[in-house]
């Protein structure tokens, strides 16, 4: 196959679960999906918080739910949320987690917000301090979400929705970087960033030994993480799947910046 990408080898760094889309994508544009999820997707430790939200919820405690993953989507799916939903509004953050709204909760979100990070959702959002916004999210989320809404007077209630742990698996990615083989790496979260380097620092390796491979990162928070890590961070325009492979096509192309054929 030809594209745009033909022969690069591309790290997925996402759950196995999720890595489908971003394969297929790759795989489309002449890209070898490189395989090493750096992060897994478990139960939190304490479900009890999180089984009193939806009991709320059916009770029509929170005019609102605010999903900033499929994860999220997934976990409240997992925990019983079917069924709750004829009173209370929903927002995801992007497209792809308004597909997995759609097919895991059999409705449309009512909002999903033109850029697609927190800082818009929350400063966009239909809602005002009349209201009561229930957000569920990763035991070690980041606080953007929250004080970006409260900052407008409404009550929000996060609460864990799942774990993010550190991935295994996948193709032996230390002797692929001691090849040289590989041409990119692909990060869709903070915690992605994170799980890279704890993985690659079990095989003695440490970001400097990467720092001069192209990292495509989605949403703002995401390319900080890999800043701050020493990576060379090259931001995707949007907080899609679609975005990452779109930012590597950029840099790789003859006039891209940064680019190199």
């Amino acid at each position: 196959m030809t594209g745009a990408l033909t022969g690069r080898h591309v790290v997925n760094t996402r759950p196995l679960a999720r890595a489908a889309t971003l394969d297929r994508l790759l795989i489309e544009q002449g890209a070898v999906p490189v395989s090493y999820p750096c992060i897994a997707i478990l139960p939190p430790f304490e479900t009890r918080p999180l089984e009193a939200a939806l009991r709320d919820l059916s009770m029509g405690a929170f005019d609102w739910i605010v999903f900033t993953s499929a994860n999220a989507v997934e976990a409240l799916r997992d925990a019983g949320l079917t069924g709750m939903l004829d009173e209370v509004s929903i927002a995801a953050i992007g497209l792809s987690t308004g597909q997995a709204v759609q097919e895991l909760l059999g409705r449309d979100p009512d909002f999903i917000p033109e850029r697609h990070d927190s800082a818009t959702l929350s400063s966009t959002m239909p809602a005002g301090p009349q209201n009561r916004v229930l957000a569920p999210s990763s035991a070690i989320a980041r606080p953007d979400l929250r004080l970006g809404l409260e900052a407008r007077g409404i009550d929000v209630h996060v609460v864990d929705a799942y774990r993010t742990v550190t991935g295994s698996g996948g193709d032996d990615l230390p002797a692929l970087l001691e090849r040289g083989t590989i041409d990119a790496f692909t990060f869709s979260s903070p915690s992605a960033v994170d799980g890279l380097l704890q993985r690659l620092g079990q095989a003695g390796m440490t970001a400097g030994d990467i720092s001069n491979i192209p990292a495509a990162c989605l949403g703002d928070t995401t390319a900080r993480a890999a800043d701050g890590s020493g990576l060379r961070t090259i931001r995707a325009g949007t907080q899609e799947m679609s975005g990452l492979v779109d930012a590597l096509i950029e840099h790789f192309s003859p006039i891209g910046v940064g680019g190199r054929t």
